[in-house]
């Protein structure tokens, strides 16, 4: 009877044979198991717990079935009121069936751990979301995880930070973790004996701990016990960007720089690609643009077209436009008001079209170039900046120092402490 209802709920004959025969549940009687699997079967599915769920919880806790109503509706109403809403506890139980056989005081104390650490209530709520089964891990075992993440190599606020996004990091073996940095290790080319770049790799798995989740080729078993993402290796990422027409040099520059674009399908890296070429840019100037500034993969789309048509708003043809993008791409991620300033004073200098022309200028603040144009205009004789000499707007820090005997902050300070009537009158 028990087998069949089982059976009815999805198992195969085989599972739920085990079920019925596993120790928690095999000196009951039938009636009585019955009846148990009955109202557990009712109970769960009014609290909405799906039959998926139902499936993968009892076969992992047989003993569940053994519980009352009453124990389980406790267990529930205990962790709703840490702050979890009823979807949230549902899932949890989907992903961390182990729940039900902890004690409450077991999970309000894990709870608590985390929140020990620095982490808010909320962070912690987020953190059991992503990953429900750091809630069953003890004071203990995360001291020890800590201290063992420590002897990789990372600090504890890398660690904190990284278990904030990645909480999994908590339940993955230390072991493991230490493969994924020789990993990358690998992937970017660097020497794995070598501090510095091991120091590296771990600087770009806490700028984006998502990094860990993905498969580096073990074998099948130790990515499944450590949860990770499909099988799609960092290698497999790494080829996507190669086979589309990147230099695997730019490949890595790229992903040093910006962890994230490892995340990146084959789909939206030729998305990216596609939406830039109906920008008029060719493949090869486009594989330029991203290489020089792959946070450029982030932006919206949107806001691309929305700060090209600012510039082009200002008088700038699309030519010049494409010729700034292409010189200096970082131009597209700075702000649009500070950008325009920029380009409003150059033009007020009658300098428009050098700076268009050497975009790579625009990285300079506006107020030290406005403060050195109102120094160079002091001198004795002043010096007039030309479309002959504007470089001198944008001298090297240290040049100028040694030719002016001024700092980039003194001559700032200076040209701060002007008024504003003499300042643009100078």
């Amino acid at each position: 009877m028990v087998v069949d209802r089982l059976v009815e709920l999805g198992y195969s004959k085989e599972d739920a044979q085990n079920i019925r025969n596993s120790h928690p549940l095999v000196g009951y009687t039938e009636e009585t198991l019955l009846k148990k699997v009955n109202d557990a079967i009712a109970y769960f599915e009014q609290i909405k717990v799906s039959k998926k769920a139902m499936r993968k919880m009892i076969k992992k806790i047989p003993g569940i079935l053994g519980l009352s109503i009453d124990n389980l509706e406790q267990k529930r109403k205990d962790i709703l009121a840490l702050g979890f809403t009823p979807e949230e506890f549902n899932k949890m139980v989907y992903d961390y069936p182990t729940i039900y056989s902890n004690s409450i005081e077991k999970l309000i104390d894990s709870f608590n751990n985390y929140i020990a650490l620095g982490y808010s209530k909320a962070t912690v709520r987020k953190m059991v979301n992503s990953c429900a089964g750091i809630i069953g891990i003890s004071k203990e075992n995360l001291e020890s995880k800590m201290q063992e993440l420590e002897g990789l190599g990372f600090n504890r606020k890398q660690i904190f930070k990284m278990g904030k996004f990645y909480p999994q990091m908590f339940r993955s073996s230390v072991s493991y973790i230490n493969k994924k940095i020789q990993a990358y290790m690998v992937l970017l080319g660097y020497n794995p004996e070598s501090k510095e770049a091991k120091d590296k790799v771990i600087s770009m798995l806490c700028e984006f701990p998502t990094l860990l989740s993905f498969d580096i080729g073990l074998n099948k078993k130790e990515e499944e016990e450590n949860k990770t993402a499909e099988r799609y290796t960092i290698f497999d990422r790494f080829d996507t960007f190669i086979n589309i027409g990147f230099t695997k040099e730019q490949t890595r520059k790229m992903i040093v720089e910006c962890p994230s674009i490892m995340g990146l399908g084959k789909e939206n890296v030729m998305d990216r690609i596609d939406f830039f070429q109906g920008l008029d840019f060719s493949k090869e100037a486009t594989i330029s643009i991203l290489a020089s500034d792959s946070f450029l993969f982030g932006y919206d789309k949107r806001y691309i077209v929305s700060k090209i048509k600012s510039i082009f708003d200002m008088g700038i043809s699309y030519l010049e436009i494409k010729k700034m993008i292409q010189d200096y791409p970082a131009v597209l991620g700075q702000d649009i008001e500070k950008l325009r300033d920029k380009l409003i004073f150059m033009q007020s200098i009658g300098l428009l079209k050098e700076v268009v022309m050497n975009a790579k200028n625009l990285m300079q603040s506006n107020r030290l170039t406005m403060a050195r144009h109102y120094f160079y205009s002091t001198l004795n004789p002043p010096l007039e900046i030309t479309p002959d000499n504007f470089r001198m707007l944008y001298m090297p820090s240290k040049q100028f120092e040694r030719k002016f005997g001024y700092s980039n902050a003194q001559i700032t300070a200076m040209f701060e402490g002007m008024g504003e009537r003499d300042r643009w009158k100078a």
